[in-house]
Parts: C-alpha cells; sequence; structure tokens
C-alpha cells in the first residue's frame, strides 16, 4: 500500500496554524520542522513554553527542544525519515506481480528511482524461455551461457533470498527481468548510492535490520532491505550467508572486462562497488523502467 498523502495544501496549513493557536501536550504526535521540511516525531516533555522532541525511527541523539513554531499537529501522515546525512526520504512502497509465475514483490520508491525490495526468484526469461538450473561446481565453472542455482542448492532459499545468478543470464537479450522493469547500470546503482550519502556509509542504510553475522545489521532506513544472500564463485564454490550480499549491474568495467557489482558486508556500512567475473553466481535487484 502506498503512502498516505494529505490532500490539504501546505498554504492551508501554513494559514490554519498562524490563525489558530495549537495546545499541545507531551506524548503528542506532531510534525517538527527542520531545515524546511517537516519530520514525524513526539513531544516528551514541555517546559516553560519550550519543547523537548524526539524523531520517529531515531535514537535519542536525535531529541532536542524547539519552540512553537517549529511544531505543527501530526495530521499530515508521511513515513519521513531523518538521515544523518541530512537527506529526508519518503518511503513509497508498493508491489509488482511478474506475470510469468505470478511471483509478487515488493517495492520502495527511493529518491527518483523505483527498485524491487527483494531479490529475484524467477527462472525463465522474458519471453518464456526457461534458464537452466546448475548444481554440480565443475559444471558451473565451465559456463560460457545463462545459468541459476540456489545458494547451496537448497530451495528453501529461494523465498529468502532468491536465486543466483551468473552474468550471462543477465545479458541475455531475452530479458531477465518483469516488463517495465530492467537490470540497473553501474550509474544507477551509484545514483542510489550517492541518494544515500556516498558510499562510505550507504551500505547501512541498504542492508536489513535482522540476518547479518556478528550483529552486524544495518538500519534499512530506505527500505531497500538488502539481506545477506551470499554467492557462488565462478568455480561454483560458495560464498558464506550471513556475511555478504552481492548484486550484479548490467554494465561492464572497461578497465577489467568483468561486470560491475554492487556489495554489502557484515562488518562495516560501505557499499562497495567492484567488478567480479562473469561465471560468478550473485544475486539481482531490478529497478523500474
Amino acid at each position: 500500500m502506498k503512502t498516505l498523502k494529505s490532500t490539504i495544501t501546505f498554504t492551508f496549513l501554513f494559514f490554519a496554524q498562524t490563525l489558530f493557536s495549537q495546545t499541545y501536550k507531551a506524548g503528542d504526535k506532531v510534525q517538527i520542522k527542520w531545515e524546511n521540511n517537516w519530520y514525524s516525531g513526539k513531544i516528551e516533555e514541555i517546559k516553560n513554553d519550550k519543547y523537548l522532541i524526539s524523531y520517529d525511527g531515531f535514537d535519542t541523539s536525535w531529541n532536542e527542544i524547539v519552540g512553537e513554531e517549529r511544531l505543527k499537529l501530526a495530521d499530515v501522515q508521511k513515513s519521513i525519515i531523518k538521515e544523518t546525512t541530512k537527506l529526508s526520504i519518503l518511503q513509497e512502497t508498493g508491489k509488482i506481480t511478474d506475470t510469468r509465475d505470478g511471483k509478487v514483490y515488493k517495492t520502495i520508491v527511493i529518491g527518483t528511482q523505483t527498485w524491487m525490495a527483494q531479490n529475484l526468484d524467477v527462472s525463465t526469461y522474458r519471453n518464456g524461455d526457461t534458464i537452466p538450473y546448475v548444481e554440480n561446481w565443475s559444471e558451473w565453472k565451465k559456463l560460457k551461457t545463462s545459468a541459476w542455482c540456489y545458494y547451496e542448492n537448497k530451495s528453501s532459499n529461494g523465498p529468502i533470498f532468491g536465486k543466483l545468478y551468473n552474468w550471462y543470464a543477465i545479458n541475455d537479450s531475452r530479458g531477465l527481468a518483469p516488463e517495465g522493469w530492467h537490470i540497473p547500470t553501474d550509474s544507477e546503482w551509484t545514483e542510489l548510492s550517492n541518494f544515500l550519502g556516498g558510499e562510505k556509509i550507504a551500505g547501512d542504510k541498504i542492508k536489513s535490520t535482522s540476518g547479518w553475522a556478528f550483529a552486524g545489521n544495518g538500519s534499512n532506513t530506505c527500505g531497500f532491505t538488502g539481506l545477506p544472500s551470499g554467492g557462488r564463485t565462478y568455480e561454483g564454490d560458495w560464498s558464506d550467508p550471513q556475511y555478504y550480499g552481492i548484486w550484479w549491474s548490467s554494465t561492464i568495467d572497461s578497465g577489467t572486462g568483468n561486470p560491475w557489482m554492487r556489495e554489502l558486508s557484515f562488518s562495516e556500512g560501505k557499499f562497495y562497488k567492484a567488478s567480479n567475473d562473469e561465471r560468478c553466481g550473485k544475486s539481482v535487484r531490478c529497478i523500474k523502467d
């Protein structure tokens, strides 16, 4: 369900607050003005006509004392997250049904982009042709054509992590993504990373809030829900789940000749950019055309 958007205009709200005195009390859900934007929060205490407020979704280090001119009652219901990079993100969620197999994927708007909020889990191309399922490691390492597998060849990993695809499947002209969607380019991954404050800190906002090794969970403040789905090496071995999440791009690194990818790690909040052998098995996220 998409985030509710108020039909009341900002102009009306501005004049309504000017003309009518608001009476606030501790515990009220409010909107708080910060750098010309409004954020959801709550009044914790009132002292001498000043208000100690907290911001929804953030710890007490963000609490501050404000005057009434920075408050209004929370009659406009928006899911707004105050980022440490001083970005505001309006989370707008939805869903898409893949007509190939009827699977339903959650979606999330991040900045001007619409992403799937789950890894791809499909076994056919857009035209209906089957993508081969390859289990054996010695067969996997010899591949020069499209293939997919489950992590450790366990089908139970599919509903959680989706499938792992080699890059030949990404680059196939028959189309891996659902109609109206595509595999993100390197520049689209970079746009996501930059919107979230840059490569050095974006990873924490992309990582899921559970499932990572050694409590290396993220905040997932953008709603991407990046899971530690592991991967498969070009030799057919398995790279550790719970430690890494890795996603293909559709772009080739001109320096190495290998495809670009993005990686999350349990050990830090970076969102790594690297290239890797096209025989490797990685997760796939789709972005809307």
